[in-house]
C-alpha cells in the first residue's frame, strides 16, 4: 500500500539561493490538490506561458507552475549499480497515475501527448553507466506513450552520444537504422544529423557575440518531447537537469554555450538571464516539452556531469510539468549530500564560479518556480 512521508529539517539556504522553506507534504496540506491527485487545471494558456509550452488544452490541466511528485522505493537499486527493472517501471507508472490522478497508464500519459504526434523521449546518458537516465526508466515512459495510441515507430528515445548511450545499457541505432518490428527506435544526433544552418537563440556568447547554433534535427521534427533528465553535480554550473537537457542537449558545440569564469556575470547573465534558459525557451526546444520526469535512482553530488563515483543511491522517480522546480530541488538534493559529507556548498565551489544562477535566471525569464518555499513536493513511498 502506498503511503506519503513527510521529510523534515530542510538545510538551510546559501544566501544567493532561492528562498528555502518547503518540506515534503502530505495530500491533506497539500493547497490545490483533489481528490483525484496532482490534478491542477490552470486557464488554457497560463501553464504553457509560465513554462514555455506551447497552449494545449489537454497539457495545460495537469501539473502546474511549482508541483513535484515524487515516487519512493527502496527495492529500485541494490549495491548502488544494480537496477530492479521492474520496481523501476512500477514507480514510473504510479508517478504518472498520481501526477494525473487517472485510472489507467493510457489515460495519464493522453494528457501529454495526442495518437498524431511524433514523440521524441530525450534522456541524458552523459554519465553513464549509473549517472545517467536508465533503460527500464526510458522504456517504461515509451510504453506508457505507446500506450496512448501513439505507435511505437513514431516514438524516438534519443540523446548526443552513442558511446554514452551504449555505455548507458541502450542499444543504439546507426546511420539510416530502423528498429526491429515491436522495438521503439533508439538514436543519437548524429545519425540523425544537425542542421546545416545556425539558429539564433537569444542572448551572448562567452566572447559577448550572438548565440547562434545548429539544432539537432530531431529537436526540429519531433511534435511532442519527453523531458528524461538525471540529478547531477555540474562542474560549470553548478547542477545539471532538465533545463540543461533539453537546452544544450539538442545543439552542437555546446562549450561555446557555458560561461567562462570571469565573464561569467556581465556576458552569459544579461538582465538577470543565463544562456540555459535562454536556449531552453526556444519554441523548438522547451517549448515542445511536454512532461519532465526525473530519473532519480542515484545522485552524482561532485565531480559531474561524468560519473566520478560521487553517487549515492536515491531510489526516486519524479515528475513534473515545472523545469525549474525540477532543477531547484535537484539543487536542494545535491546541496544536502554535499553538507553531509562535509563538503563546500555548489554557490561556493571554485570560488563561486560555478554557482547555478541559471535557475535564477530561469525564474526571471517565467519559465517555472525557483523558490523551494512555494514548490509543492508530494513523496509517495511504495517499498
Amino acid at each position: 500500500m502506498s503511503q506519503e512521508t513527510t521529510d523534515a529539517s530542510p538545510v538551510a539556504a546559501h544566501p544567493e539561493a532561492p528562498a528555502v522553506g518547503a518540506t515534503e507534504t502530505s495530500a491533506a496540506d497539500t493547497v490545490g490538490t483533489t481528490r483525484r491527485g496532482f490534478l491542477t487545471t490552470t486557464a488554457l494558456g497560463v501553464a504553457a506561458v509560465t513554462m514555455g509550452v506551447p497552449p494545449d488544452a489537454k497539457a495545460t490541466t495537469v501539473g502546474g507552475r511549482g508541483q513535484v511528485l515524487r515516487v519512493h522505493h527502496s527495492g529500485a537499486t541494490t549495491d548502488i549499480i544494480k537496477t530492479n527493472d521492474d520496481v523501476v517501471k512500477t514507480m514510473v507508472d504510479k508517478a504518472l497515475l498520481e501526477f494525473t490522478g487517472e485510472a489507467t497508464i493510457a489515460a495519464a500519459m493522453g494528457h501529454f501527448v495526442q495518437k498524431t504526434d511524433l514523440v521524441g523521449i530525450k534522456i541524458n546518458t552523459l554519465g553513464s553507466p549509473y549517472s545517467s537516465v536508465n533503460p527500464a526508466t526510458a522504456f517504461a515512459i515509451a510504453d506508457a506513450v505507446h500506450a496512448a495510441g501513439v505507435p511505437k515507430t513514431k516514438i524516438i528515445i534519443y540523446d548526443q552520444y552513442q558511446s554514452r548511450m551504449k555505455t548507458g545499457g541502450f542499444r543504439v541505432l546507426g546511420p539510416g537504422g530502423k528498429a526491429r518490428s515491436g522495438q521503439y527506435p533508439v538514436h543519437y544526433h548524429k545519425t540523425l544529423g544537425y542542421e546545416e544552418e545556425e539558429t539564433p537563440v537569444e542572448g551572448r556568447d562567452r566572447r559577448d557575440r550572438e548565440t547562434k547554433a545548429r539544432f539537432a534535427k530531431i529537436a526540429r521534427q519531433v511534435t511532442a518531447v519527453i523531458n528524461v533528465c538525471v540529478p547531477k553535480d555540474h562542474d560549470l554550473t553548478g547542477v545539471t537537469g532538465a533545463l540543461k537537457n533539453v537546452a544544450y542537449g539538442n545543439v552542437e558545440t555546446v562549450p561555446h554555450f557555458h560561461c567562462s569564469r570571469e565573464k561569467c556575470k556581465p556576458v552569459c547573465f544579461h538582465d538577470g538571464k543565463c544562456n540555459i534558459p535562454r536556449v531552453y525557451s526556444h519554441p523548438d526546444l522547451g517549448g515542445k516539452v511536454k512532461l519532465i520526469i526525473c530519473d532519480a535512482l542515484r545522485v552524482l553530488y561532485n565531480g559531474g556531469p561524468q560519473d566520478k563515483r560521487f553517487r549515492v543511491a536515491h531510489n526516486e522517480i519524479a515528475i513534473t510539468t515545472d523545469p525549474v522546480a525540477m532543477d531547484r530541488v535537484i539543487l536542494e538534493w545535491v546541496e544536502d549530500i554535499r553538507k553531509e559529507k562535509g563538503m563546500d556548498s555548489v554557490w561556493e565551489s571554485r570560488g563561486g564560479t560555478r554557482a547555478p544562477r541559471f535557475i535564477e535566471g530561469a525564474v526571471k525569464m517565467g519559465l517555472g518556480e525557483g523558490d523551494l518555499a512555494k514548490i509543492t513536493q508530494k513523496r509517495i513511498s511504495i517499498g
